[in-house]
This record gives structure tokens, C-alpha cells and sequence, in this order.
């Protein structure tokens, strides 16, 4: 179950509420601000300020558009309306949470409560909860699934790599989709040089130009001769971000959350190397 709770040290009165386990902290929150409108309204008070640390709900309640569907919103603007038509002058204060203000401590303390000994009203959870729930789960699925293929292929990826993330490593940075393809490439350890792409039986021969018997992304970075000058900066990088491990991890870390700095000497190195990595 999810709680919600009320506390007014002026009426010396604690409202504890159990809401359904499918409930959304928000609409917990939305709740906890609607139903002392409704009491203040039913007491016929000449006025009421209520105190919360929930900035979002404040935001929602005096905006125009309700972007997240939840039907609680128009409910609380509607007993606002009736507020104000009755008499009672509502005001909102809002506060930041967990800095000590001690009725804003009492009410999340009683709303821990509540969980387990609050009042269960007839309350309806807003579909929007529940398809965050059902979104919560086919994420969860998804990811169950991609790690029961662990054992079978992507073990560099899932060992070095793997991050449980709804957005993508690139999420708001400012890289062009050449970059983000070649990063995946190596992210996957599935890229465009001779030893990766003889695993995959794409060449005959996994070995370097420069002569060494195997052409993967550490030897074209730490040891060809024919390049090595040109990835000076890279290395630095590399060295700055991880400075201690071997270069397998070193590479594995900076190339798990990649910063846009990084992806541009990558890019040019492949380039440099005349081979998109």
C-alpha cells in the first residue's frame, strides 16, 4: 500500500490515509493536498494555507494542461473553484522536504504510517498509475530477457558494458549518428578492424598491416606504429578518465559512458586511421 497523510497543528487533528498499492507517489501527494481542501470547506473556514514540499502537485494544480492524465488534478481544481465560491481563501505554501521544519516531518511520518494503519477510503487509482506499473514491468522483462543471453553471446558487452537504463548512453549529447554507430560498434565489441571482423569470418587474416598478428581498437590506440602518434590524445583521455586497470578495462570504462569529448577523438582517429571503426 502506498500512504498519504495530513497534519494540522492548528485543529490539532492528523489525517492518515492507505491508499491502493498501485498508487503513484504523485497521486499519494495530490491526494494528501486535496482532501484538507475538502475538509476546510466542509469546517466553512474563512481560510486555510496549506503547506507542502511537493512542488510538482502545486505546479500541476495551477497549470493550465494536465500533461499527465491523472484525473486527481481537475478534482483538485474543481474544490478550489468550490473554495473560493463558498468563502474559504485557500493558500499554498510550499517548502523543500527533509530540512527539519517539524508539521512537514510530523506529516511524513504519519503518512509512513499510514501504510499500515491509515483509513482506506474508496479511492480510485488514475490509469496513468497503472500504466506506469505496466510500463515498470515490461522494462523489467525486457531486461530479464536480454540478460538471459548473457551466457550465450555479447559477454564483453554484458561483462564491461551493460548498464540497466531506459535511455541510451547518447541521451542529450550532442553527437551525430556516424559517431553514435561507430561507439555502439565498439560498445559491442563488433566493429571495423581485421581481428574483429575475422572472428565473424568477414576476412581471412585478423592481423595488422604494421605486422602484429592481431588488428582489434587496443592495438590500433596502445601499440601500431603506423598510428600511435595520432592517438596521443585519445590516450590521454583514456588515461585521464580511467588512471588505473589494465587497457582492457581502462577502454571497457570510458567507452561504457562515453563523453562527447571522447566520441570526437574516437571519430577522428578512426578517421585517421582511414577505417570506420
Amino acid at each position: 500500500h502506498v500512504g498519504a497523510a495530513v497534519f494540522s497543528p492548528q485543529l490539532n487533528a492528523e489525517l492518515m490515509l492507505k491508499l491502493p498499492p498501485f498508487t503513484s507517489i504523485f497521486s499519494a501527494e495530490v491526494y494528501a493536498v486535496y482532501s484538507p481542501i475538502t475538509l476546510s470547506i466542509d469546517l466553512k473556514l474563512p481560510k486555510a494555507s496549506f503547506i507542502t514540499d511537493s512542488k510538482s502537485v502545486l505546479e500541476a494544480a495551477k497549470g493550465y494542461c494536465n500533461s499527465t492524465n491523472n484525473y486527481l488534478i481537475p478534482l483538485i481544481k474543481s474544490a478550489l473553484k468550490e473554495a473560493e465560491t463558498s468563502g474559504t481563501n485557500i493558500r499554498f505554501i510550499w517548502i523543500p522536504s527533509h530540512r527539519g521544519i517539524e508539521g512537514n516531518e510530523k506529516a511524513d511520518q504519519l503518512a509512513k504510517r499510514a501504510i499500515r494503519h491509515g483509513i482506506e477510503r474508496n479511492f480510485k487509482v488514475p490509469y496513468s498509475d497503472f500504466c506506469a506499473v505496466i510500463k515498470l514491468d515490461i522494462f523489467n522483462n525486457f531486461y530479464r530477457q536480454l540478460e538471459s543471453l548473457a551466457d550465450i553471446k555479447g559477454s564483453f558487452y554484458f561483462s564491461k558494458i551493460f548498464n540497466k537504463s531506459s535511455k541510451p548512453w547518447y541521451f542529450r549529447m550532442k553527437v551525430s549518428r556516424e559517431t553514435i554507430v561507430m561507439i555502439n560498434r565498439l560498445r559491442s565489441d563488433h566493429y571495423n578492424l581485421n581481428h574483429s571482423l575475422y572472428r565473424k569470418n568477414l576476412v581471412d587474416d585478423p592481423s595488422c598491416p604494421c605486422g602484429s598478428p592481431k588488428q582489434d581498437i587496443l592495438h590500433m590506440i596502445y601499440d601500431c606504429p603506423d598510428v600511435y602518434e595520432g592517438a596521443r590524445f585519445l590516450r590521454r583521455v583514456i588515461d585521464r578518465v580511467a588512471p588505473t586497470g589494465d587497457r582492457l578495462a581502462k577502454f571497457a570504462l570510458v567507452i561504457s559512458k562515453p563523453s562527447e569529448c571522447l566520441c570526437r577523438l574516437i571519430l577522428n582517429f578512426s578517421k585517421l586511421c582511414c577505417r570506420q571503426f
